[in-house]
């Protein structure tokens, strides 16, 4: 055999081996893809739903969205599916399609816990207070012994000024379960916007025991230790609201305040900048810089006063 026979045979081998590296897998992940589609196909409006919250709940809100949508086209009076798109809309701040697809779901059951719940927490993000006030009414009315609809009531008399209201009402979310971080957060500031930071501050301690994690918590105790005096302890747990989550001016704003009392005004400086790089014209953290400016003017006047009466004093 000639040696460019042989690499004939050899190439040809080779090209067909090449083929079907590149070939075969694709047909099979083609064919897994179609099989997968008529899985989906033949899977009833429930199968769906259960795959679509599956997707939900680990924050696959877009493929949560297509299997609530799937499971409407095969049942558009679907329940599940309703509240469903509800949810995902809500999380994805898409407020007008969120309050549709849940009025949809309580024109079915007028009793829905979920789709009142989910209505409610809309019209709150919206500061519709007044319609979300009616909606957790309604909720405590069909489920009093149900705690989180206590809570969202409990946060729209708050919002909306009224935190004597409110206080009331987390109370009786409490009395249902005292283990409840959000109901013992929102108690404490309905106790801080009150006036009384005494009780405040042992309410949001309890919020931040049940809740280690959450910033908001943290945020309030700290505001809470600032009105107090307290302005280390006030750094501390600001610096801690502020590790859970950075995208939240709040906690930066008071660990600014709290760094000011202490007349450390360079790192009061920088959290003031902070507040502004996530909301460029907060008004507090504006009137901070100038404060810092006027203060640092002081201080350097009162210096320049000691150093020309300190050496008369000491001659005398």
């Amino acid at each position: 055999m000639k040696i460019s026979e042989m690499f004939g045979i050899l190439g040809k081998k080779l090209f067909f081996l090449l083929l079907s590296l590149l070939v075969i897998p694709n047909l099979c992940f083609a064919v897994a893809v179609a099989e997968e589609e008529v899985a989906v196909y033949h899977f009833s409006p429930e199968d769906l739903c259960r795959l679509g919250w599956a997707h939900y709940d680990e924050g696959g809100y877009m493929l949560g969205e297509d299997l609530f949508r799937q499971a409407l086209a095969k049942d558009p009076r679907c329940l599940d599916a309703l509240i469903g798109l509800g949810w995902t809309f809500l999380d994805l701040q898409r407020y007008g399609d969120a309050e549709s697809f849940f009025l949809r779901a309580l024109d079915q059951d007028s009793r829905s816990l979920d789709a009142l719940l989910g209505l409610g927490w809309v019209y709150f993000d919206l500061g519709r207070y007044e319609d979300g006030i009616r909606i957790f009414t309604r909720l405590t009315e069909a489920y009093p012994a149900f705690p989180r609809a206590w809570s969202g009531l409990g946060w729209c008399f708050l919002e909306k000024g009224n935190p004597w209201e409110a206080r009331k009402i987390f109370e009786k979310g409490l009395a249902l379960d005292d283990r409840d971080g959000d109901l013992w957060n929102g108690f404490g500031w309905s106790l801080y916007d009150g006036g009384n930071y005494g009780k405040a501050l042992e309410a949001f301690r309890k919020a931040v025991e049940r809740c280690p994690g959450d910033p908001y918590p943290l945020n309030g105790l700290g505001w809470t230790l600032l009105e107090l005096g307290y302005y280390a302890e006030a750094e501390k747990i600001f610096s801690r609201a502020h590790e859970r989550d950075p995208s939240l001016w709040d906690p930066l704003l008071g660990l600014a305040l709290a760094l000011e009392e202490q007349r450390r005004y360079d790192a009061a400086e920088r959290a003031y900048r902070e507040v502004l790089s996530l909301s460029p014209d907060h008004a507090e953290a504006l009137e901070g810089l100038q404060r810092l400016s006027l203060l640092r003017k002081q201080e350097g006047k009162a210096r320049k006063s000691f150093h020309k009466v300190g050496p008369l004093l000491e001659e005398e």
